[in-house]
């Protein structure tokens, strides 16, 4: 009796240590039904990586629900708004996937590759079954039109039946092979493609060898294309592919600050100005300017020390149109932080607050997301407004918005990687496009001229006649002040910029709103343009006084903003723009995979082989460099002719990372198309001995 006692609980034991085990790999399995639900069987196919990652670091419901909220909202076409289409488009697509695909019994249609492919990718444009055919598996074939930048414009995808009653499989051209689409035993690929041509047309057979509609297929060897295999392998892994990520990233700040409150944006301005530098490169600098003193934004912080502590996430992205949705251009985040004495957080504690951000821009139009959190109290506000960077215009004048900045004078800023630096100097914000000053006050303002580029063939004059005007906004009668004042063009740099402004004394202005004009005319009014700011004369006891704070310098920051242009120019559409500052990052930071992978991908999506293939020289692809870079410029190299050259450049791969069953597969190819038969067969067995895993 004991010993079957003993024998029972050393079972028992055996379970639940087994059961701890499995808990421990799996960390989702500890979390409560709802939420272990909708992490594993609700969200699986479009929550990154880095986000599950988050979610199961949570600690409480609390956190999870919000979590959750800031998921959705993240992803919310029209960020704001009570109605999420893109949340109510999932959950339809998932409830249509459990209905018809799979068991309806156990509601597992999430776990099919059908339901996978319609809950990622939505309904197919056109869904052609195969069911009932001679000698053929069933099969049906989804086209599809790639809504994602990450997808090629239009593709096919696969289904079939391995065997009678079997859940539909996704079919791959170069795992599966046109052999597993028939039932009559034969293993010949050759034979296959003769028996799809036949009964189902050239255009099934085609889609055995590739499923993307416009690739070169070769029928009279019937060797699958490697760029289906990669097709799939994007959209196994869209939610983490670069691309997609970039496109419909969440707003990381507002999951992270999941045990926060997330407050509603009080009264704040989101005020931009934008500058040019010696190089033509545009950046815009931002003031996200409180009306009111925040007092919490100071207090004691983790070390003990009085001060302040602030994350800002900021989101550039395109405008959008009734042609498109907006997109991503890029994000970024600053930490803020200070440690002040009890004076000075006083001080800062009944004075408005501004927080301070540059982002490297090309022209369009654009709406800027802005996310504070305060890491003292976890509250987190968010921020939302619109900017357009006009087209620098040939012969044409411009001038920067007015900035009205502090009575400190101006500190050098040599890399200018600092916001609200003009032509080497930093100028401290207090308002851009309105300003709150007591009468009397000085009123500095800084702004720069932009001349025509020498390039654009435009006689420069010898100088600029600058007229300021200061009028009462809501009075037809009352004579403004103005002044004149000549700029000489001799102090242009290489682009054009003249840094420029002038100091408004305000002695004779009584309480009320007023409108501050400067217009800027060339010789002989050939060149014209003007920028204004709202001043608002306010009672002396009415609190004026501003403190900002803004993120630490970045080191090696300028071939990041050149990253920063081409995606920002890609988001917009204009890969010709994108691919220029994607090579001038490339050349001033060599080693940044980033700037490589996204040139290659560029040049790619343009067809240009050509410079595609050049990339073969670059530092990186000498190196370890990732896979799916290499194989777009060995690619190029393949169908530019230098096949011996591509088959060097993928050996080297090889060589440098863990093995990948891409790399192997195009090694064959590419031995195949150099004659080398043994060595493309050896490749592909050890591709297969990877199972297709990549």
């Amino acid at each position: 009796m004991n010993q079957r006692l003993n024998t029972i609980l050393v079972l028992l034991l055996l379970c639940f240590t087994a059961a701890s085990l499995t808990r421990a790999a799996d960390p989702a399995r500890s979390l409560p039904p709802v939420y272990h639900h909708w992490l594993v069987e609700e969200v699986p196919y479009i929550i990154s990586t880095d986000e599950r990652k988050d979610f199961l670091a949570l600690r409480t419901d609390v956190e999870r629900d919000n979590f959750i909220a800031a998921f959705w909202e993240a992803r919310n076409p029209a960020p704001g708004s009570s109605f999420n289409s893109y949340k109510d488009e999932h959950y339809r697509r998932l409830s249509y996937a459990n209905q018809n695909f799979g068991s309806a019994r156990y509601d597992d249609g999430w776990r099919t590759d059908m339901g996978r492919m319609y809950i990622t990718l939505g309904p197919p444009k056109l869904r052609t079954p195969y069911h009932i055919m001679a000698n053929i598996r069933e099969m049906e074939v989804w086209f599809y039109q790639g809504e994602s930048p990450a997808l090629p414009p239009f593709f096919n995808l696969v289904f079939y039946r391995p065997g009678p009653g079997e859940e539909y499989k996704l079919y791959s051209p170069r795992n599966d092979g046109p052999a597993h689409l028939v039932s009559t035993g034969q293993q010949d690929n050759m034979a296959a493609l003769k028996i799809l041509r036949s009964q189902l047309g050239g255009e099934v057979a085609h889609d055995a060898l590739s499923l993307i509609p416009d690739e070169p297929v070769d029928f009279d060897t019937g060797q699958p294309t490697m760029d289906s295999d990669l097709l799939l392998n994007t959209i196994r892994n869209l939610a983490d592919n670069p691309i997609e990520r970039a496109r419909v990233a969440p707003t990381r700040a507002r999951e992270r600050a999941v045990g926060s409150l997330v407050a509603a944006a009080g009264p704040a301005d989101l005020e931009t100005t934008i500058y040019r530098d010696e190089q033509g490169r545009l950046t815009l600098s931002y003031l996200l300017r409180n009306h009111v003193p925040v007092p919490a934004l100071v207090g004691r912080r983790k070390d003990g020390t009085t001060g302040y502590s602030l994350n800002l996430r900021t989101r550039l992205l395109t405008a959008g149109s009734p042609a498109g949705p907006a997109a991503l251009a890029y994000e970024q985040e600053s930490a803020m932080q200070g440690t002040l004495t009890d004076a000075q957080a006083e001080t800062a504690r009944n004075r408005r607050f501004g927080a301070e951000e540059r982002l490297p821009i090309v022209p369009g139009t654009y709406n800027l997301e802005v996310a504070l959190r305060n890491n003292l109290t976890a509250e987190v506000q968010l921020f939302r407004g619109a900017v357009t960077v006009p087209e620098v215009a040939p012969g044409h004048l411009s001038i920067s918005a007015l900035e009205y900045y502090g009575r400190s004078s101006p500190v050098r800023d040599p890399s200018g990687m600092l916001p609200f630096t003009v032509s080497g100097l930093r100028f401290a914000p207090r308002s851009i496009q309105a300003a709150w000053i007591h009468g009397g006050d000085k009123l500095p303002l800084v702004f720069q001229l932009q001349l025509p580029p020498a390039s654009a063939g435009v006689a420069q004059p010898s100088s600029l006649h600058v007229h300021y005007v200061v009028g009462v906004v809501t009075s037809a009668t009352e004579t403004p002040l103005q002044f004149d004042e000549d700029v000489s063009t001799q102090n242009a740099d290489a682009a054009g910029n003249i840094l420029t402004g002038h100091t408004l004394d305000t002695a004779g202005l009584t309480l009320g709103n007023y409108r501050v004009v400067v217009h800027a005319t060339g010789a002989e009014g050939r060149l014209s343009a003007s920028s204004s700011l709202q001043l608002h004369i306010v009672p002396l006891d009415s609190p004026v006084d501003l403190w900002t704070a803004y993120g630490a310098e970045p080191a090696e920051a300028s071939a990041f903003d050149d990253l920063k242009r081409g995606l920002a120019a890609q988001a917009l559409g204009s890969f010709d723009q994108a691919i220029r500052w994607y090579s001038a990052s490339l050349r001033s930071h060599p080693d940044d995979a980033r700037s490589l992978r996204q040139l290659a991908s560029a040049l790619a999506h343009e067809n240009r082989r050509d410079q595609l293939a050049a990339l073969a020289s670059e530092p990186q692809l000498a190196r370890h460099a990732e896979p799916e870079t290499a194989l777009m410029v060995a690619n190029a190299l393949d169908a530019t002719g230098a096949t011996g050259r591509a088959i060097s450049l993928m050996e080297g791969q090889l060589a440098l990372q863990p093995p990948d069953a891409a790399l192997l597969n195009a090694l064959a190819d590419f031995y195949e198309h150099s004659g080398n038969a043994g060595k493309a067969k050896d490749y592909r067995q050890r591709a297969s001995a990877l199972g297709g895993k990549s």
